[in-house]
């Protein structure tokens, strides 16, 4: 699974630097629904940390993508759905079933009612 996700990864790239917005965003969801496949799959702590490196440089990249496309919101979204899901599991409160995608999340509302704002930086 390690070939596959790697290797939907660079294709994305490969897509992004091809300005193919569409295609590049399809292989950058479809490398992070690989990786969190394979991710439920490792039960051992000490394989966990490898893994989590792994998820760094593909979730980085597509957030980065999602913003250089002006996305902001749902950049904002990727980010908070990866490192929840990373913390929640090393506090042990959630097992390692995810979906592979982040739950609805509205940024915008959130900073309104906390009188705030959100600034993201790329």
């Amino acid at each position: 699974m390690f070939l596959k996700w790697e290797s939907e990864h660079s294709i994305a790239r490969l897509y992004e630097s091809q300005k193919k917005a569409q295609a590049a965003d399809w292989e950058y969801r479809s490398a992070i629904r690989t990786f969190e496949a394979a991710r439920d799959r490792v039960q051992h702590e000490d394989f966990q940390l490898s893994f989590l490196t792994n998820a760094s440089r593909i979730y980085d990249d597509y957030i980065r993508f999602l913003v250089s496309r002006g996305l902001t919101n749902e950049a904002l979204l990727w980010a908070d759905y990866n490192r929840a899901r990373t913390l929640a599991e090393g506090l042990g409160f959630l097992s390692n079933n995810g979906s592979g995608s982040p739950p609805p999340l509205d940024a915008q509302g959130i900073a309104k009612r906390e009188n705030d704002s959100i600034v993201l930086l790329a």
